[in-house]
C-alpha cells in the first residue's frame, strides 16, 4: 500500500510533468503566433506602401510584438529547462547531419530572419 508521502510525491511529479508538457505546447503555439504576426505585418506593410507613415508604423508594431513574443519564448525555454532538471529528464537527441539545430536554436535563427525582413521592407518603403 502506498503511504501518503509517496502518493503526494507521485501527484507532485504528475503535476510537474503535466506543466512541462503544457510549456512545450505553449512554446510552439507562441512560435506559430509569431509567424502569423509576421505574415500579417509584412503583407499589410507592403500593401500600404503608398502611405509610408502607416506602413512604417505597422512594421514598428510588428517588430515590437515579435520581440515580445521572442522574449516569452525564451522565458518558456528557461521554465522548461528548470522543470526538466527537477524531473531528471534527459530527452536530448544527438544531432544529425539532417537535423543540425534544435527547435529552441531555430527560434534565434527565425527571429533574426523575420526582423531582417521587417527592416528590409522598411528600407524599401522609405
Amino acid at each position: 500500500m502506498i503511504n501518503k508521502e509517496e502518493k503526494a510525491n507521485q501527484e507532485n511529479y504528475s503535476a510537474k510533468m503535466s506543466f512541462f508538457l503544457h510549456q512545450d505546447n505553449l512554446f510552439w503555439s507562441r512560435l506559430q503566433t509569431l509567424g502569423i504576426i509576421q505574415i500579417s505585418v509584412l503583407g499589410s506593410s507592403f500593401g500600404l506602401k503608398s502611405c509610408k507613415i502607416i506602413s512604417l508604423l505597422i512594421l514598428i508594431l510588428g517588430i515590437i510584438l515579435s520581440l515580445l513574443l521572442f522574449f516569452l519564448l525564451k522565458r518558456d525555454e528557461l521554465i522548461k529547462d528548470e522543470l526538466s532538471n527537477e524531473l531528471n529528464l534527459d530527452y536530448g537527441v544527438n544531432r544529425r547531419w539532417y537535423a543540425p539545430l534544435k527547435g529552441r536554436e531555430i527560434t534565434w535563427f527565425l527571429i533574426t530572419i523575420l526582423l531582417a525582413a521587417d527592416f528590409a521592407l522598411g528600407f524599401y518603403i522609405i
